[in-house]
């Protein structure tokens, strides 16, 4: 992942992606800082691969192929792309081919140097002299999070378990239910589009002929049928298992609200019926 620029008043951001393998022993450590760019010393053989931060403009630059690249990018796109890794005492930091580079924990005899002071759910805080700068080791959607503990799908954020850490692995639900329905998916803070397909995920301890989905726009909400029929699940549900139903939020039902819901509703036992988590519809 390429590192991109979070504009802060106080505080500069930039990305890292730790998914790669595991970075070699590190030669180069610490990472020094500069006033300005044109303090940056000229970057040849002897610094390849160092790393500095310059504080006027709150941008850390990687010294590869004799020339100073912005790490951050100017336009938060075009920037370096690096990956990190966090160790004892510290983090790694790698950039291509160059060498790593690692960034200390705690308090440097340096006043100037960069050192740790935080390492927390994805988000690494450093202080550069007077500054102090986020790194992010990766996103999903616009939450940080650590690649090494957890995985992004489908802008959702789920824990590895044991050795498991393919970003394609389906989501874990507990469907249980003693008695009626429970809706375990649309999760709370979902975002749809008017228009698009959503597959609701649910319990059930009902026998029946099938069940109704329904949009609520709130909880006060009468709701609107998104089937027009039985659908579903046919029969006694085992209380345990996770059942699935695609539902197509119409736009001749389906409003724009941050308190939608599905409702699941067994077609003959109506008080059996549940409610989703809220989630939010645009257009």
């Amino acid at each position: 992942m390429k590192f991109t620029a979070l504009a802060g008043v106080l505080s500069v951001a930039f990305f890292l992606s730790a998914c790669g393998d595991e970075i070699t022993e590190v030669t180069n450590t610490g990472m020094s800082s500069v006033a300005a760019y044109k303090d940056l010393a000229k970057c040849g053989d002897k610094n390849e691969g160092e790393l500095v931060f310059v504080k006027d403009s709150g941008a850390v630059y990687l010294c590869s192929g004799k020339e100073w690249n912005d790490i951050n990018g100017s336009d938060g796109k075009n920037g370096v792309g690096c990956t990190s890794k966090s160790v004892e005492g510290g983090v790694k930091i790698t950039c291509g081919d160059s060498e790593p580079v690692m960034i200390k924990n705690g308090i440097s005899a340096d006043d100037d140097a960069c050192k740790i002071t935080s390492d927390k759910d994805g988000v690494v805080t450093f202080e550069c002299g007077d500054k102090t700068t986020k790194l992010y080791k990766a996103i999903c959607d616009t939450t940080p999070y650590d690649p090494e503990i957890q995985f992004c799908y489908e802008k959702k954020l789920y824990d590895l378990y044991g050795d498991d850490d393919d970003p394609t692995s389906e989501p874990t639900y507990d469907c249980s239910v003693s008695d009626g329905v429970k809706v375990v998916y649309p999760t709370k803070g979902e975002t749809f589009k008017i228009g698009q397909k959503v597959t609701v995920v649910y319990g059930s301890a009902v026998d029946g002929s099938g069940y109704r989905f329904l949009f609520k726009k709130n909880e006060d909400d009468a709701g609107k049928d998104l089937t027009g029929g039985s659908e579903g699940l046919i029969g006694k549900g085992d209380g345990k298992t996770c059942y699935e139903y695609e539902v197509v939020l119409d736009a001749k039902k389906v409003t724009e609200t941050s308190t939608g819901i599905i409702r699941v509703v067994p077609y003959e036992k109506t008080n059996k019926g549940a409610n989703s988590a809220e989630f939010t519809v645009k257009k």
